[in-house]
């Protein structure tokens, strides 16, 4: 194969073919994702336009930075802020979920929270469509710097090793028994 046709992944070939071979994860927030913008530079700084709008024409960005991270940043946020909000939780506690407050995923009991806290559902949002959004995860992982990288590229390969070892995902540690000691 010539070097034109190689593929450009940080990921090994070994690595894409079991990704590719594997099923997408059963979510229901697929496809459900604002259009991208683009940023252009500007006299001001770093603009983020449609694309299909143009400075040189006259057309004015949505945002402004003056600093290409925080534009980075914006133009992921800017692709998932009107995203359907999957996760919600329902106040006052209900009979559902005597311990505290319930969580609903899609309109369906998901799980529980024990005090009000909306923030916390919002995270799960936000988390959830940038899991979903290549581009946005990209540009994330690539604004949080080398270090946690690394520490990602070590993670991932611990646990593709242990799918090769074992043919199932990857291997967690077993949560703490009653008694505080961690169970084998």
């Amino acid at each position: 194969m010539s070097e034109e046709g190689q593929s450009k992944s940080a990921f090994s070939t070994e690595y894409r073919t079991i990704l590719r071979a594997q099923d997408e994860p059963d979510t229901p927030w697929a496809g459900d994702a604002m259009k991208p913008v683009v940023i252009l530079s500007t006299p001001s700084g770093y603009g983020l336009f449609r694309p299909w709008q143009n400075p040189q024409t006259g057309d004015a960005p949505l945002a402004v930075f003056a600093d290409l991270t925080d534009a980075r940043l914006a133009a992921v946020a800017h692709s998932i802020i009107r995203r359907t909000r999957h996760y919600q939780l329902r106040e006052p506690a209900t009979p559902l979920v005597p311990e505290g407050y319930a969580v609903f995923r899609n309109r369906d009991v998901s799980g529980w929270l024990q005090a009000f806290d909306p923030e916390w559902i919002e995270a799960m949002n936000v988390l959830a469509w940038i899991a979903q959004y290549a581009e946005g995860l990209a540009v994330m992982l690539d604004l949080a710097g080398p270090t946690i990288q690394g520490e990602l590229g070590e993670i991932l390969g611990r646990n593709f090793a242990a799918f090769l070892a074992t043919g199932t995902g990857p291997v967690r540690p077993a949560p703490p028994s009653d008694e505080g000691v961690q169970s084998a």
